[in-house]
């Protein structure tokens, strides 16, 4: 793989003596990466024993599914619950005696480590083979607060967040000099990301302007747009396939007609105005978009008191952590988009 032109997310490139591929060392490292990981994310996982937070939504909507019926909470796309369901399933086969809890977060705990998994290889692509810089990352995923809250829980997001960072990826692995295969893996992972939430959308977009913004400037030299339309091309394709395949339960129950279709958009409409309509959307509790890199309201999404005993889980990302990489962000976006130097920080800008 070639060198960006003009690159200084080199800063982080190897030192020349480094190997320039996968070594047995990159798998040490990933194993140790998985198995911190996955060590953080079960320790306790059957607690609490009853359902907090959104999984009194999600889990009753997977084990629907999973009995053949109609998907009850149709406010999201159903694919989501389906891992859910298949993880609740897998598990009481593998471990019949562990607690009912286990089985419900069985999959989003392998959502969480498989992100470590995913930020760790492609840190390497992004970083020419920086193992210093590539184990960063993946620890920093790996001990992250509010990823470790999140991948415990049954809950939609881990599934969307895994789907969009392996998606960025896979695009990007295209726009750096890859195989076409990695434009079809990232635009159908994009897919199937929109199949767990439509705001899978929202990154499939993202990632589309951070590639054009990379095939404009990696060769200065001849601009033809060529990789850019190839990949819209794959989008166009795969992005409504994935999420029309999280949608095959119901093609089966309804039938594959004009009707089931309009069902499906319905349920976006739905989820737009539930979300807009101030009678049926109340939280007395909620924070903004911009407030959410700077950790100024984070939610308790379990709290219990007995006596003078409180047990909580609190989804926070560590605020010294966050507000230095929102400083970063900002820095990034100088240097890479308007100055140009770092185009692979600029992207990962325009992804965010």
């Amino acid at each position: 793989m070639s060198e960006l032109h003009g690159s200084h997310t080199v800063p982080f490139k190897r030192n020349n003596t480094s190997a320039a591929g996968w070594t047995w060392r990159d798998t040490f490292y990933l194993i140790a990466l998985l198995l911190l990981a996955l060590v953080l994310r079960t320790v306790n996982l059957g607690t609490p024993s009853k359902m907090y937070f959104d999984e009194i939504y999600y889990v009753d909507a997977a084990e629907e599914l999973w009995e053949g019926k109609h998907d009850p909470n149709s406010v999201h796309p159903p694919l989501g619950k389906w891992i859910i369901a298949v993880g609740i399933d897998v598990t009481k086969r593998v471990a019949p005696n562990v607690s009912q809890a286990i089985t419900w977060r069985t999959a989003s705990v392998l959502a969480g480590v498989l992100m470590v998994a995913a930020t760790y290889s492609m840190s390497l692509m992004l970083y020419q083979y920086n193992r210093v810089a590539a184990v960063a990352a993946g620890l920093f995923v790996a001990t992250e607060h509010l990823h470790l809250s999140m991948s415990r829980i049954a809950m939609l997001d881990p599934f969307l967040a895994l789907f969009c960072l392996l998606g960025t990826w896979w695009s990007f692995a295209y726009f750096l000099g890859g195989h076409e295969r990695w434009a079809l893996l990232g635009a159908f992972s994009f897919g199937l990301a929109t199949g767990c939430k439509w705001s899978g959308l929202l990154t499939a977009f993202g990632c589309f302007l951070a590639c054009l913004f990379l095939d404009r400037y990696y060769n200065l030299d001849e601009v033809n747009w060529h990789k850019s339309q190839r990949y819209f091309f794959w989008c166009l394709l795969l992005v409504p396939l994935g999420f029309f395949l999280s949608y095959l339960h119901l093609f089966i129950l309804d039938g594959f007609s004009v009707e089931t279709f309009k069902t499906i958009f319905g349920q976006g409409e739905r989820m737009v105005k539930f979300r807009y309509n101030a009678e049926e959307f109340v939280h007395g509790y909620k924070s903004y978009f911009w407030q959410w890199p700077l950790v100024f309201r984070p939610i308790w999404i379990f709290f219990e008191q007995e006596n003078s005993r409180v047990v909580g889980i609190c989804s926070l990302g560590v605020w010294t952590t966050w507000w230095a990489f929102t400083a970063l962000l900002i820095e990034r976006a100088f240097s890479g988009l308007v100055q140009k130097r770092d185009l692979v920080g600029g992207a990962l800008v325009l992804v965010w």
